[in-house]
């Protein structure tokens, strides 16, 4: 076997053993704590039946965000022009209290309507209700979870590795295709 073929099959193995050693490393550390933390109350949140165990849920998730330190001046972006202002923790504090805040309207309506001084028929108001909580659950997951740049920030700041680890594969893949061009071009010509 020539030594170009070697560097070759060395070069993706060690892509396949990064592969699986990063995968795993993401599945049982930061992707776990970060779905114990937030995103695991972000989706309670969207799935509860009353707005008050909603506004439980969703308070949790922001409050994982802060114990994970993602601080309001931090960026869900690596790349110095991906550093938007959408894309700041401060906005997605703000995004989330604005969600809050629709969440304490609807439960300020909720006890108006089905609380023990409500006047109305809670019956005729059922679908009004449901609708309240299909909107509220829509800000939730709207174009995707309402935790999107919580997750960014999380890994571009705590576990820039794994968050760049697209790149790293890409640039090893490139390295072991062209070590095994090199090595079946050598090939035919020997």
């Amino acid at each position: 076997m020539k030594a170009v073929t070697f560097l070759a099959l060395v070069a993706w193995a060690v892509l396949i053993i990064t592969v699986i050693g990063t995968s795993w490393s993401d599945m049982t550390g930061p992707a776990y704590e970060f779905n114990r933390e937030v995103h695991g109350h972000m989706e309670n949140a969207y799935y509860a039946n009353e707005p008050t165990l909603m506004k439980s849920e969703l308070q949790k998730a922001i409050d994982g965000m802060r114990d994970l330190d993602l601080e309001p001046q931090m960026f869900g972006a690596f790349w110095g022009w991906d550093r938007v202002p959408n894309l700041r923790m401060s906005y997605q504090y703000d995004h989330l209290d604005g969600i809050m805040a629709r969440i304490n309207s609807t439960i300020v309506w909720y006890n108006a309507n089905y609380g023990p001084n409500s006047t109305g028929n809670p019956e005729s108001l059922g679908d009004v209700y449901e609708q309240k909580m299909d909107d509220l659950r829509a800000f939730l997951q709207e174009d995707g979870w309402s935790d999107w740049i919580a997750h960014d920030t999380f890994y571009v700041n705590h576990h820039l590795f794994i968050y760049l680890a697209p790149l790293i594969y890409l640039a090893m893949i490139a390295v072991a295709g062209i070590l095994s061009v090199i090595a079946w071009i050598a090939e035919d010509m020997w």
